[in-house]
C-alpha cells in the first residue's frame, strides 16, 4: 500500500538494490561507449550498446528516485506553509473583529492563503507525477501500481 510515504518498505528495499546495482554499472562504464575488456580481449559492439543502455536506465532510475524524494519533501513543506497561512488568516480575522487590524491586513493574509493553496496543489501534482515517473522507470508501472498510487493520501 502506498500510504503517506513515497513508497512501501518493500519497494524502497528494491530501489536501494537497484540504485546500488546502477552505481556499480556507472563505476564499470563511466562514459557511454567505453571500451570494455573481458578476459583480455575487447568485447563486441552489442555488449557495449547493452552497457550503455544499462547505464542510461540506471541514471534515469537514480534521477527519478531523487526527484521523488525532493517532491515528497516539497509536499510536506507545502502542508506546513498552508497550515501557517490558515493560522495567520484566523489571527488576522480575530484582530479585525476586535478593531485591531484593518481590512487590508485581512485581504493580505487571504492572498497569502490563496498563494499557499496554489503551492500546495503544485507540490501535490509534482509529487504524483514524480512517483509515477519512478514507477515507470523501475518497470513497476502496471494496473495495480497505478491504482495503489491513486489511493495514497496527500
Amino acid at each position: 500500500s502506498y500510504c503517506s510515504n513515497l513508497m512501501s518498505p518493500l519497494v524502497r528495499r528494491d530501489m536501494r538494490a537497484f540504485i546500488i546495482q546502477g552505481s556499480e554499472i556507472l563505476k564499470r562504464y563511466p562514459t557511454p561507449g567505453s571500451v570494455m575488456m573481458w578476459r583480455g580481449r575487447a568485447v563486441g559492439k552489442q555488449t557495449v550498446a547493452l552497457a550503455d543502455i544499462e547505464q542510461q536506465v540506471a541514471r534515469e532510475v537514480i534521477k527519478a528516485y531523487a526527484d521523488s524524494a525532493s517532491a515528497l519533501q516539497n509536499r510536506e513543506a507545502s502542508a506546513i506553509l498552508l497550515e501557517s497561512a490558515q493560522s495567520a488568516l484566523a489571527v488576522s480575522q480575530r484582530k479585525y473583529d476586535k478593531g485591531a487590524a484593518d481590512i487590508t491586513e485581512v485581504l493580505s493574509t487571504q492572498a497569502a492563503l490563496a498563494d499557499a493553496w496554489n503551492e500546495r496543489v503544485r507540490c501535490l501534482s509534482e509529487w504524483h507525477s514524480s512517483r509515477l515517473q519512478l514507477l515507470a522507470s523501475t518497470g513497476r508501472m502496471g494496473r495495480f501500481a497505478v491504482s495503489d498510487a491513486s489511493k495514497a493520501k496527500p
